[in-house]
């Protein structure tokens, strides 16, 4: 009897047991298919806004030109320099591709050590020289606006316009003096300096107004004076600025006399022929002249305008020690005399 109620208990959990493990393969499957439905999820990724930056990198703004690398500072820097160097920013500014020229550069040492010891305004000008002087150009009138403006700012500081324009006429006449209070203002505070220089001594002796100015505020006063040279002071100045470019002028003749000097078979030819000076294949076969004339763009425009007005200068013919031949007259065709 036991026997069979032992039987009978087993025999009644089968189905039980059969139950169970039908709900667990039934959870399993449930496991699997919601997993397979979760993966496809991550498929919205390419438009979410991380996946973004690749594509639209090659249109973003970094890739606009280097010349914004141009920054203000070097500007500004430069301006000063040529402020005190009007005869280079002169050539500057009519040609900007010159400051890529090492036999020009090597011709103003002051330029050249200026660019050694600034080397980012160097990089920045050789790289883009037109759009430099575009913007030393501006930057030279936004600052002549702001010196216009401070006129009335002057009392203030003692720096009267009279005072300026007094101080201009000494150093225009005082070009020495003019050129190494451009590089150090403080030597007008120098009592040993001054005394080395008789005349600015008794000019400030004679303008004590302009003196105690120029002491007070020696940075300033040489600001407003390089701005009354460059804007002011041309309206007033023009006589004198006039005799200054004959200066320049009558230099640059007598040094191309001494560089036919030393060429006398280019001073012959040109002197028999002076349009030769802008001849491309004359000047290929004259390497010396070509490289010359590249330094000096002021004489090769002279010769490209008017050679032999050049050629007939005294001061070229002095400088090379020789005579150019006169231009001579078309030749008229013989005609028999009446009789």
């Amino acid at each position: 009897m036991a026997t069979k109620t032992k039987r009978f208990s087993r025999s009644s959990l089968a189905p039980v047991l059969a139950s169970l493990l039908s709900l667990a393969m039934l959870l399993s499957l449930g496991i699997a298919a919601s997993a397979q439905t979760m993966q496809p999820a991550p498929a919205p990724t390419p438009n979410q806004p991380a996946a973004n930056p690749p594509a639209q990198e090659p249109n973003q703004p970094a890739a606009a030109p280097s010349r914004d690398d141009i920054t203000h500072r070097q500007v500004a820097e430069m301006d000063r320099f040529l402020d005190s160097h009007p005869e280079i920013a002169e050539q500057l500014r009519k040609d900007p591709s010159l400051i890529d020229n090492r036999r020009w550069v090597g011709d103003h040492p002051a330029l050249r050590e200026y660019l050694q010891k600034h080397p980012g305004v160097a990089d920045a000008f050789r790289d883009h020289p037109d759009a430099f002087m575009r913007d030393e150009n501006r930057y030279e009138r936004t600052e002549a606006d702001r010196y216009q403006d401070r006129d009335r700012d002057r009392d203030r500081n003692n720096i009267s316009r009279r005072d300026v324009t007094e101080m201009d006429h000494f150093l225009d006449s005082h070009p020495e003096i003019a050129e190494q209070l451009r590089k150090d203002p403080s030597m007008i505070d120098n009592r040993q300096w001054v005394s080395n220089h008789p005349a600015l001594q008794e000019y400030l002796k004679t303008h004590p107004q302009v003196a105690d100015s120029f002491r007070d505020h020696p940075d300033q006063f040489m600001r407003d004076e390089n701005r009354y040279e460059r804007t002011e002071g041309d309206r007033d100045h023009y006589s004198r600025i006039g005799e200054r470019g004959d200066q320049r002028n009558r230099e640059e003749l007598t040094n191309f006399g001494q560089f036919l000097g030393g060429h006398s078979g280019v001073a012959a030819e040109l002197s028999n022929d002076p349009s030769l000076a802008s001849n491309k294949e004359y000047l290929s076969s004259h390497p010396e002249l070509d490289e010359y004339l590249k330094a000096h763009p002021a004489m090769s425009q002279q010769l490209s305008e008017n050679p032999q007005a050049v050629m007939s200068s005294n001061l070229v013919q002095q400088g090379g020690g020789f005579s150019a031949k006169p231009a001579s007259p078309t030749a008229k065709p013989k005609s028999t005399p009446n009789q």
